[in-house]
């Protein structure tokens, strides 16, 4: 399909931030879960694949487990469990998306930042680009909005 721009997060930025403020928040190492989406997605991938690049930078930070969860809370919960039932010493978990984060969380884990997207910014971006599309101008084939993680009050 052809179209004139994407206009979105970077999914890739989003999973470096998450894993820039785990890299801050265990400076001294941690055993770390990854719970993902569905294994093949591209945006689930993107994000997982910017995380682990980031922790990188840190060899103290190890992951012990990286679960798919099929994008859902119930999923994030269960495999939550058997993590934890395999692995009792985990220190963090990174997951792809919200829901799965509000099932692990269930499960006892603390949610201390979220990697938040911008939607009211994609809605700018987009009407800006319709109309300068429609006046004759053109527009970049890809606009990245802005991801950075929301640290937990």
């Amino acid at each position: 399909m052809e179209y004139v721009t994407y206009i979105g997060t970077d999914n890739y930025q989003g999973g470096v931030v998450g894993g820039e403020f785990i890299n801050e928040k265990y400076p001294d190492g941690a055993k770390i879960c990854i719970l993902s989406g569905t294994v093949g997605n591209p945006a689930g991938d993107a994000r997982i694949d910017g995380f682990v690049e980031a922790i990188s930078a840190n060899p103290k930070l190890e992951v012990v487990s990286n679960q798919p969860t099929d994008w859902s809370r119930d999923q994030g919960y269960s495999v939550m469990q058997n993590v934890l039932t395999a692995n009792p010493d985990i220190d963090a978990v990174y997951c792809a998306a919200d829901l799965i984060a509000l099932g692990a969380a269930e499960e006892g884990s603390c949610v201390i930042g979220s990697v938040a997207q911008f939607p009211a910014d994609m809605s700018k971006e987009a009407i800006d680009a319709c109309i300068t599309v429609l006046e004759g101008g053109t527009v970049e084939h890809e606009i990245n909005t802005d991801v950075k993680v929301l640290p937990e009050q």
